[in-house]
Protein backbone atom coordinates (compact mmCIF):
# COMPACT_ATOMS: atom_id res chain seq x y z
CA UNK A 1 0.00 0.00 0.00
CA UNK A 2 1.21 3.49 -0.89
CA UNK A 3 0.07 7.07 -0.45
CA UNK A 4 -1.14 8.80 -3.61
CA UNK A 5 -2.39 12.26 -4.49
CA UNK A 6 -5.90 12.63 -5.91
CA UNK A 7 -7.65 15.58 -7.54
CA UNK A 8 -11.13 16.39 -6.24
CA UNK A 9 -13.94 18.46 -7.67
CA UNK A 10 -13.63 22.16 -6.92
CA UNK A 11 -14.68 22.92 -3.32
CA UNK A 12 -16.06 19.40 -2.96
CA UNK A 13 -13.43 17.98 -0.65
CA UNK A 14 -16.03 17.19 2.03
CA UNK A 15 -18.04 15.08 -0.42
CA UNK A 16 -14.87 13.25 -1.43
CA UNK A 17 -14.07 12.66 2.27
CA UNK A 18 -17.50 11.14 2.87
CA UNK A 19 -17.15 8.84 -0.15
CA UNK A 20 -13.65 7.72 0.84
CA UNK A 21 -14.82 6.99 4.39
CA UNK A 22 -17.69 4.91 3.00
CA UNK A 23 -15.23 3.02 0.79
CA UNK A 24 -12.96 2.42 3.80
CA UNK A 25 -9.93 4.18 2.31
CA UNK A 26 -7.58 6.08 4.60
CA UNK A 27 -6.99 9.67 3.49
CA UNK A 28 -5.27 12.84 4.62
CA UNK A 29 -6.69 16.25 3.86
CA UNK A 30 -4.40 18.97 5.28
CA UNK A 31 -6.06 22.20 6.37
CA UNK A 32 -4.98 25.38 8.12
CA UNK A 33 -6.69 27.87 10.41
CA UNK A 34 -7.69 31.21 8.98
CA UNK A 35 -9.44 34.07 10.71
CA UNK A 36 -12.01 35.64 8.40
CA UNK A 37 -14.50 38.43 8.71
CA UNK A 38 -18.14 37.48 8.50
CA UNK A 39 -19.86 39.95 6.19
CA UNK A 40 -19.08 43.53 7.21
CA UNK A 41 -18.63 42.76 10.89
CA UNK A 42 -15.23 43.67 12.32
CA UNK A 43 -15.18 40.46 14.36
CA UNK A 44 -13.18 37.63 12.80
CA UNK A 45 -14.11 33.99 13.08
CA UNK A 46 -11.83 30.98 12.82
CA UNK A 47 -12.37 28.88 9.69
CA UNK A 48 -10.61 25.78 8.33
CA UNK A 49 -9.27 26.14 4.79
CA UNK A 50 -7.57 23.50 2.60
CA UNK A 51 -3.80 23.71 2.38
CA UNK A 52 -3.97 22.29 -1.17
CA UNK A 53 -7.44 23.14 -2.53
CA UNK A 54 -8.75 20.38 -4.74
CA UNK A 55 -6.22 17.75 -3.64
CA UNK A 56 -6.16 14.97 -1.04
CA UNK A 57 -3.78 12.18 -0.11
CA UNK A 58 -5.09 8.60 -0.07
CA UNK A 59 -3.56 5.35 1.16
CA UNK A 60 -4.58 2.59 -1.23
CA UNK A 61 -3.53 -0.66 -2.87
CA UNK A 62 -2.44 -0.75 -6.49
CA UNK A 63 -5.60 -2.57 -7.58
CA UNK A 64 -7.96 -0.10 -5.88
CA UNK A 65 -7.42 2.89 -8.19
CA UNK A 66 -10.68 2.47 -10.12
CA UNK A 67 -12.70 2.21 -6.88
CA UNK A 68 -11.21 5.44 -5.55
CA UNK A 69 -11.77 7.27 -8.84
CA UNK A 70 -15.42 6.13 -8.79
CA UNK A 71 -16.04 8.00 -5.53
CA UNK A 72 -18.30 11.03 -5.88
CA UNK A 73 -16.31 14.30 -6.16
CA UNK A 74 -13.00 12.49 -6.93
CA UNK A 75 -11.75 13.33 -10.43
CA UNK A 76 -8.61 11.24 -10.75
CA UNK A 77 -5.22 10.33 -9.37
CA UNK A 78 -2.36 12.69 -10.12
CA UNK A 79 -0.38 10.73 -12.70
CA UNK A 80 2.94 10.78 -14.50
CA UNK A 81 3.99 9.25 -17.81
CA UNK A 82 6.42 6.35 -17.40
CA UNK A 83 9.31 5.61 -19.77
CA UNK A 84 7.08 3.03 -21.48
CA UNK A 85 4.44 5.72 -22.10
CA UNK A 86 1.97 4.49 -19.46
CA UNK A 87 0.06 6.97 -17.27
CA UNK A 88 0.80 5.81 -13.69
CA UNK A 89 -0.51 7.26 -10.41
CA UNK A 90 2.21 9.20 -8.63
CA UNK A 91 3.14 7.67 -5.26
CA UNK A 92 3.89 10.21 -2.52
CA UNK A 93 7.02 9.72 -0.45
CA UNK A 94 5.99 8.77 3.10
CA UNK A 95 8.65 10.97 4.71
CA UNK A 96 7.26 13.99 2.81
CA UNK A 97 3.76 13.24 4.05
CA UNK A 98 4.94 12.76 7.66
CA UNK A 99 6.81 16.08 7.53
CA UNK A 100 3.71 17.80 6.16
CA UNK A 101 1.56 16.32 8.95
CA UNK A 102 4.08 17.46 11.57
CA UNK A 103 4.14 21.01 10.22
CA UNK A 104 0.36 21.25 10.06
CA UNK A 105 0.08 19.85 13.61
CA UNK A 106 2.66 22.32 14.96
CA UNK A 107 0.68 25.25 13.56
CA UNK A 108 -2.46 24.00 15.31
CA UNK A 109 -0.96 24.87 18.69
CA UNK A 110 -0.60 28.56 17.84
CA UNK A 111 -3.68 30.05 19.54
CA UNK A 112 -3.04 33.69 18.66
CA UNK A 113 -5.22 35.35 16.06
CA UNK A 114 -2.76 36.65 13.44
CA UNK A 115 -5.36 39.19 12.31
CA UNK A 116 -6.15 40.56 15.75
CA UNK A 117 -6.21 44.35 15.71
CA UNK A 118 -3.75 45.64 18.32
CA UNK A 119 -4.80 48.19 20.92
CA UNK A 120 -2.92 51.47 21.12
CA UNK A 121 -2.89 54.26 23.66
CA UNK A 122 -2.54 57.98 23.11
CA UNK A 123 1.10 59.01 23.38
CA UNK A 124 2.43 55.54 22.49
CA UNK A 125 5.35 55.35 20.03
CA UNK A 126 4.66 53.30 16.88
CA UNK A 127 6.24 52.43 13.56
CA UNK A 128 4.26 52.21 10.33
CA UNK A 129 4.90 48.76 8.83
CA UNK A 130 3.21 49.08 5.41
CA UNK A 131 1.63 51.60 3.07
CA UNK A 132 2.81 55.01 1.85
CA UNK A 133 4.47 55.91 5.15
CA UNK A 134 6.15 52.53 5.70
CA UNK A 135 9.21 52.83 7.92
CA UNK A 136 8.16 56.12 9.53
CA UNK A 137 7.98 56.43 13.31
CA UNK A 138 5.46 58.46 15.20
CA UNK A 139 3.26 58.95 18.21
CA UNK A 140 -0.41 58.02 18.55
CA UNK A 141 -2.34 61.28 18.92
CA UNK A 142 -5.98 60.21 18.52
CA UNK A 143 -7.96 56.95 18.40
CA UNK A 144 -10.17 57.63 15.37
CA UNK A 145 -12.16 54.37 15.42
CA UNK A 146 -11.82 50.67 16.20
CA UNK A 147 -9.69 50.24 13.09
CA UNK A 148 -7.80 53.51 12.63
CA UNK A 149 -5.62 55.89 14.64
CA UNK A 150 -4.12 59.31 13.99
CA UNK A 151 -0.35 59.30 14.18
CA UNK A 152 1.90 62.34 14.35
CA UNK A 153 4.87 61.39 12.19
CA UNK A 154 8.41 62.16 13.21
CA UNK A 155 10.25 63.91 10.39
CA UNK A 156 13.78 62.60 10.11
CA UNK A 157 15.10 65.79 8.50
CA UNK A 158 13.79 68.22 11.13
CA UNK A 159 14.19 65.99 14.17
CA UNK A 160 10.76 67.12 15.42
CA UNK A 161 7.13 66.33 14.80
CA UNK A 162 6.05 67.20 11.26
CA UNK A 163 2.64 65.99 10.12
CA UNK A 164 -0.31 63.88 11.21
CA UNK A 165 -1.75 60.95 9.24
CA UNK A 166 -4.60 58.51 9.81
CA UNK A 167 -3.47 54.86 9.62
CA UNK A 168 -5.18 51.47 9.87
CA UNK A 169 -4.19 49.71 13.11
CA UNK A 170 -2.89 46.53 11.41
CA UNK A 171 -0.29 48.69 9.62
CA UNK A 172 1.26 49.80 12.92
CA UNK A 173 3.69 48.16 15.31
CA UNK A 174 4.36 49.21 18.89
CA UNK A 175 7.86 50.48 19.58
CA UNK A 176 9.41 49.63 22.94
Amino acid sequence: MNWYLIRTATRQEERAEAGLKELGVEFYYPTYRRFERIGRQPKREERRRPLFPGYMFVLTKDGQFADVEAVDAVHAFVRYTSAAGDRCPLAVNLSLLVELQDRVASEEHDEADPYAIPDFEIGERVQITSGHYQGYWGEVRQLSSDKRVKVMLEAVTRGGWAWQVEVDKPHLAKVA
